[in-house]
């Protein structure tokens, strides 16, 4: 694909709170492997972690890291990047989506709600330098104005609402409801009384008449940019998988849902089109 301008890929894992998933690095591997095959231009493959908690903290965390991921990519060239989304993943793609979108304002409210979180209260110090390394790039908007985003998301409907503009293309393949997907995700422990201060802060924030049009907290609905953009429903057996929970695999399951996810996208995104990103 990198005869497409593809530059690079992001992997976003959406393992469960707590949890490794070694499969998220061998599906980087097999990636990076695939994409190289033929002679053509290496494609990086990078896998961007994250804590896999569902609560606004935890997706808004989540965003930010892969915001950062983003802008240590970002030239002065345009280039095309895809970010490559599993299960809870959905939740934080479709944040940074807003946040990429949003007004130097609306970035200074949201990293304010989440100041607690990654800078001492009181002593002012900065403890999660990464936080403050990408408000500090939002805030002199436009972000990422140079970068080209083809999102691909395996996972539920996302708690956020879709903000697309002409920089961005979605291909969301939706999975079945679960449980996880429905029920309210916990907020962090009460010892961790920073975390949870900032998660109630931003919860209440994403939820006012302000900013529900923004981000469309739990509204679990599409905008209308999103229903333009291809949306796959996924059901039992479709797509050469067993059900939507892909720690439940076996290896063999795996491999053929990689090759069929990569033929999808590749047939929907790149197949007879000579992308340019300039």
């Amino acid at each position: 694909m990198s005869e497409h301008g593809l530059a690079a890929l992001l992997l976003i894992p959406g393992s469960h709170p707590g949890e490794t998933d070694p499969f998220c690095d061998r599906l980087a591997r097999w990636l990076e492997t695939g994409l190289h095959t033929g002679g053509g231009l290496l494609i990086p493959v990078h896998l961007v972690e994250w804590s896999g908690e569902g609560h606004d903290l935890g997706c808004a965390d989540g965003a930010v890291r892969l915001l950062d991921a983003l802008l240590a990519l970002e030239k002065k060239a345009p280039q095309r990047v895809l970010l490559l989304g599993l299960s809870q993943a959905a939740h934080v793609l479709a944040l940074a989506s807003c946040l990429i979108a949003a007004g130097p304002e609306t970035v200074t409210k949201v990293f304010q709600a989440a100041r607690v979180y990654y800078r001492w209260p009181l002593l002012g110090c900065v403890d999660i330098p990464m936080w403050e390394r990408v408000r500090r790039r939002l805030e002199r908007s436009p972000a990422l104005a140079d970068c080209l985003l083809d999102i691909v998301v395996w996972g539920p409907v996302a708690r956020y609402s879709w903000r697309l503009d002409s920089r961005m293309r979605l291909l969301h393949f939706v999975q079945p409801a679960t449980a996880e997907c429905v029920e309210p995700p916990r907020p962090p422990e009460r010892a961790a009384w920073r975390a949870r201060l900032a998660d109630r802060r931003l919860r209440l924030l994403f939820n006012s008449s302000q900013f529900r049009s923004q981000f469309g907290a739990e509204s679990m609905g599409w905008p209308a940019a999103v229903l333009e953009s291809p949306v796959v429903p996924v059901r039992q057996g479709e797509h050469a998988t067993p059900g939507p929970d892909l720690q439940n695999w076996s290896l063999s399951e795996r491999q053929q849902w990689t090759l069929a996810l990569v033929e999808e996208v590749v047939r929907r995104f790149y197949a007879g089109r000579q992308l340019k990103v300039a």
